[in-house]
């Protein structure tokens, strides 16, 4: 059954009755998590239905019924009548129709998603699929350290449409650019899908070039096709502002164990005496070398390679020459780009 987003809006609320670990997992942006079953009893009514069929539907029936009582005694009690849920479950069976019922003998207008989360899930797929084909896409390109993310921003605030790809992986894309804690998979692609619907298509969209993964995270393979069909934003600065913007900018050289843990995953990418070279200007805190000699020897290499395998960099839209990484200097590459799409 085929999901419709535009229906959503038609209800004061949306509740998620799966379990906290399923809505943890993903699940439909706005919705709260109200569960029928936790975690361990719908794990142990799953069990069992594989053995007794009867008997595990009962036991579950009594477990909703005991919930669905504690639901209307707290966070329904000052829910008036006017209040109107949807309600969806795994698939839009048993949890969500017993809740629907309950509700609605009480009085509350509440409907069920037809099809539930798997339903939402398959919109999202579609979207992905979608959408990408239908932008125009205006790829930001340039080495590690040039400021693609910072200009992509600036771009934003003059006006521009972007999609930040790395705020909603909540990572930078390299080896030293963990942000924290990643979304799932799911989440993730639930989250772009968001993103794209909410751009207007007849204008021109900005993004930030990237390869497959953005740290654990895998971009959607047709989204990533169009974006190396877009139009080329090339951007240049040399080693030394980039090494400058880079030592500041990455805080896991301020950590020694998390800096030696993953720069030795480069060792087979440069070797171990490169590695204990590195290892060597993190313990002196000459953190501005250290990021050129990563950038040069590493970063450069890997990324031109990647760069040059994807996009077409001899005949790029426009050009960005940043003699400094900072405001100032971005501010004015995202005044220049915007008044050349104007």
């Amino acid at each position: 059954m085929k999901f419709n987003w535009s229906s959503i809006k038609e209800y004061s609320a949306v509740v998620d009755v799966r379990t906290p670990a399923e809505y943890a997992l993903d699940h439909i942006p706005g919705s709260i998590n109200m569960p029928i079953l936790d975690n361990q009893e719908r794990a142990m009514i799953g069990k069992m239905y594989q053995q007794d069929s009867f008997n595990a539907r009962k036991l579950g029936m009594g477990l909703v019924a005991a919930q669905m009582s504690k639901m209307v005694e707290g966070p329904l009690r000052d829910k008036d009548s006017s209040w109107r849920p949807l309600i969806y479950c795994a698939r839009g069976g048993m949890r969500s129709g017993s809740l629907v019922m309950a509700l609605r003998k009480v009085g509350w207008e509440a409907d069920a998603l037809p099809g539930g989360y798997k339903a939402y899930r398959q919109f999202v797929r579609d979207t992905l699929a979608t959408l990408p084909k239908a932008t125009s896409w205006y790829v930001l390109c340039g080495p590690t350290g040039s400021g693609k993310t910072l200009l992509l921003r600036q771009l934003a605030d003059q006006g521009a449409q972007i999609l930040d790809l790395e705020k909603i992986a909540n990572h930078r894309g390299s080896l030293f650019g963990s942000l924290g804690s990643q979304p799932t998979q799911r989440a993730f692609e639930t989250a772009l899908a968001q993103q794209l619907l909410s751009l207007d298509r007849k204008q021109r969209v900005f993004v930030e070039s990237e390869s497959m993964r953005i740290g654990k995270l895998f971009l959607p393979k047709i989204l990533l096709e169009q974006m190396c069909r877009g139009k080329v934003v090339l951007i240049e600065a040399d080693l030394t502002a980039r090494a400058a913007w880079t030592a500041t900018e990455y805080a896991q050289f301020n950590d020694k164990d998390e800096f030696t843990a993953l720069v030795d995953k480069l060792a087979k990418f440069v070797g171990h005496d490169q590695i204990d070279k590195w290892k060597m200007l993190h313990q002196k805190g000459e953190y501005r070398q250290l990021a050129a000699s990563l950038l040069e020897l590493h970063y450069d290499r890997k990324y031109a390679w990647s760069l040059n395998q994807h996009y077409d960099l001899a005949r790029p839209w426009t050009k960005v020459s940043l003699p400094r990484i900072d405001q100032v200097a971005l501010r004015s590459a995202a005044c220049a780009i915007v008044d050349r799409v104007r």
